[in-house]
């Protein structure tokens, strides 16, 4: 299992890489599903619920965060194929930076929860050597 985690002030983001969903299938996009956990805390809500993400999703994220924490731009965004998790990640001139998002449980009954918190480039730099973890471990097939 891998996490990569999106902390800041009064907030973070754990995704648990459980394992591919297909661990068999060796190309095509039914090979890149991964089962995660997620774990939303933002001041004074926590929950935690399963997911799924493609390992495209976590590569996609990762050249964006690698963009922001190089300085060359100011948003990166994490979006889920099933949009059960959504979340940008906006830097400003002094390296502070707001992460906005929606959990969302799909299904019946739905739940979504939308979230703010800050974060910089000290806790960003961590979260893209997590990333780059997972994306080592759960490559694209």
């Amino acid at each position: 299992m891998m996490t990569m985690s999106i902390k800041g002030s009064g907030g973070s983001i754990l995704i648990e890489v459980l394992g591919y969903e297909r661990p068999t299938e060796s190309g095509g996009s039914d090979a890149n599903w991964v089962n995660c956990r997620v774990d939303l805390s933002v001041i004074p809500f926590r929950g935690q619920y399963n997911a799924s993400f493609t390992t495209q999703d976590f590569v996609d994220f990762h050249k964006e965060l690698d963009a922001i924490v190089c300085g060359t731009i100011s948003k990166a965004a994490f979006i889920g194929d099933e949009q059960s998790l959504s979340f940008e990640i906006e830097i400003g001139a002094r390296g502070a930076a707001v992460v906005t998002g929606e959990a969302c449980l799909l299904g019946q009954p739905k739940v979504a929860v939308k979230f703010s918190f800050e974060t910089d480039q000290s806790y960003l730099q961590g979260s893209l050597k997590e990333l780059a973890e997972v994306i080592k471990q759960y490559p694209v097939r």
